[in-house]
């Protein structure tokens, strides 16, 4: 899903900056930028999960966080 995505591009540049700083000693980047470690956030797009409960049932989950119970849960079914 795209927020892992994110949040793993974030995880390997940080990865690759800490090796060009421990390893190599570069202080600075290939523009002369001081080399610093990105900080982790919460993506747009990881509080929203949509589950299929079945051919013509499903809920959709907008909003959630790390928190307990946090979020908006809508439920779509298909009369029979």
């Amino acid at each position: 899903s795209y927020p892992s995505e994110e949040e793993a591009i974030i995880a390997v540049k940080n990865l690759e900056k800490v090796d060009k700083m421990v390893f190599q000693g570069r202080k600075t980047d290939t523009f002369g930028n001081p080399l610093k470690l990105a900080t982790m956030h919460w993506p747009w797009g990881a509080g929203m999960f949509a589950t299929s409960l079945g051919p013509h049932d499903a809920c959709f989950v907008a909003g959630a966080s790390w928190k307990k119970n946090s979020g908006l849960m809508c439920e779509l079914a298909e009369e029979l």
